[in-house]
């Protein structure tokens, strides 16, 4: 589970983040933090989709980099066998 945000984090969000350019606000980055819940929602289904997307990605990666390698290694030798070099 994520930690809460901190003031200072937020204040940090607000001046270095481009979507906050422009925005004005009666209120401090102290007021949201005591005015946010003390348990951080997370959408866990999301989440696990994401993770398991990510994990399919990587296996898939690695399997397409191992068969490339493969493949990459029958074109040398054949190219090696067909010109008599081997």
């Amino acid at each position: 589970m994520s930690k809460l945000r901190s003031a200072k984090e937020i204040r940090s969000d607000w001046e270095k983040n481009p979507r906050w350019k422009n925005v004005k606000r009666d209120y401090a980055a102290e007021d949201v933090v005591k005015l946010s819940g003390s348990v951080r929602i997370e959408y866990s289904l999301a989440k696990q989709g994401a993770e398991k997307l990510w994990d399919y990605i990587n296996i898939l990666k690695d399997f397409c980099h191992i068969r490339m390698n493969n493949i990459c290694i029958f074109l040398s030798k054949h190219h090696l066998l067909k010109h008599e070099i081997l």
